[in-house]
């Protein structure tokens, strides 16, 4: 039977199943942004100097620098600091999907939701997918006791004095020592 050969009373269920189905789908849609809007991801390094906490968005939300961070060169800090920014921004992308996934969506929603998230946010996914390897474990320089203070400088010897002819009866100096042009 065709949608025209129903019955009124049948198209009117249909309808009301659809509309229920489509009030259960935004719901669940609601439901999704809400907690990926409260996704808050906190990675340390591995050596424990640096912990950032960035929202859902990737937004840096805290920065933290441990007592270890006074034994990093600042070069190396500010690639920890990054390292760790990247790291709980792929941590979002996992959270996310995990949200998805336990929303009851089915796999083709599941599957269009998560293309649209890496779509407008890449930098939420390793290149092999979610997970990314932990950095090395920072290994500080040995300790190298202070230079001993330098001795003090001895003070120049005086510089001779070269008489100075003010009223250029001699000529004009060229040089220190040298050569006089004379009248």
């Amino acid at each position: 039977m065709a949608s025209g050969d129903l019955p009124a009373d049948e198209l009117y269920r249909e309808f009301i199943a659809a509309v229920a189905e489509t009030n259960v789908q935004v719901k669940r849609a609601q439901q999704i942004q809400q907690q990926a809007a409260g996704i808050s991801v906190e990675h340390r390094s591995a050596n424990g100097a640096v912990r950032v906490t960035v929202d859902g968005c990737g937004a840096l939300t805290d920065l933290v620098f441990t007592d270890a961070a006074r034994r990093i060169s600042p070069n190396h800090l500010s690639g920890l600091v990054l390292d760790c920014i990247r790291a709980a921004k792929i941590r979002i992308g996992t959270r996310f999907e995990q949200i998805v996934r336990d929303s009851g969506a089915d796999a083709a929603t599941v599957t269009r939701m998560m293309g649209g998230y890496r779509a407008k946010h890449p930098d939420h996914f390793g290149a092999d997918g979610p997970a990314m390897p932990a950095a090395p474990a920072y290994q500080p320089p040995p300790y190298q006791p202070p230079l001993p203070a330098p001795a003090p400088m001895q003070p120049a010897a005086p510089r001779r004095q070269q008489p100075v002819d003010e009223d250029f009866s001699e000529g004009i100096r060229i040089m220190e020592r040298g050569y006089r042009r004379t009248r």
